[in-house]
């Protein structure tokens, strides 16, 4: 038998100093919906951000400038949230240690921090010279090359299943970029 005293199931036959917290209420969406849900959210927002980059490329906004102008928002809402997050044992607060304790995190962070930002530049380049839809189906890619990186850095195995989506995906990717037809003629078009 239980007895329910202040949130808490107590037992009454067997051991009485023995207490059992009730499992607490289950939030609407669970960690992996609510990512799910913040993931869709952010697809749309660089959908927008794509559509916007393209309306001032052509305007004659260099990709470079628009990168700036991207990092310059970017470092205001990081530096906000380094503000007011503490590190995971509730100590210092995360901007007096931004990108790591070890010489080996703060090493892999910055390299992030450079590849990301050159590919931020070849992006929105991209996305000036060729048409939108072409540039964000080809940027749909990523994922894949992320799957073969992950083997050779990190030794994670390739699936067969992971194998098979691979080639699909390049397959339609080809196809809705217009076929390997219109995408040669876009590289040949933008070297010129």
């Amino acid at each position: 038998f239980r007895s329910l005293d202040n949130g808490n199931a107590t037992m009454e036959a067997g051991d009485p100093n023995k207490e059992q917290k009730h499992p607490p209420h289950s939030p609407l969406l669970n960690t992996e919906s609510c990512g799910l849900v913040l993931l869709l959210i952010s697809a749309m927002g660089y959908s927008v951000m794509a559509s916007f980059v393209k309306v001032v490329s052509a305007a004659g906004i260099p990709s470079t400038q628009l990168v700036f102008t991207r990092a310059v928002f970017q470092l205001c809402l990081v530096v906000t949230g380094l503000l007011f997050y503490r590190e995971k044992d509730g100590g210092r607060r995360m901007i007096w240690v931004p990108i790591g304790r070890s010489k080996r995190i703060v090493r892999v962070v910055l390299a992030r921090g450079a590849i990301g930002g050159f590919g931020f530049v070849l992006y929105y380049f991209t996305i000036k010279s060729i048409p939108l839809g072409d540039a964000i189906t080809l940027l749909s890619l990523t994922p894949i090359m992320t799957v073969f990186l992950a083997r050779f850095t990190l030794g994670e195995p390739i699936q067969i299943p992971q194998l098979f989506a691979s080639v699909l995906s390049v397959v339609g990717a080809v196809l809705i970029a217009g076929g390997p037809a219109h995408i040669l003629a876009l590289l040949s078009n933008s070297s010129t």
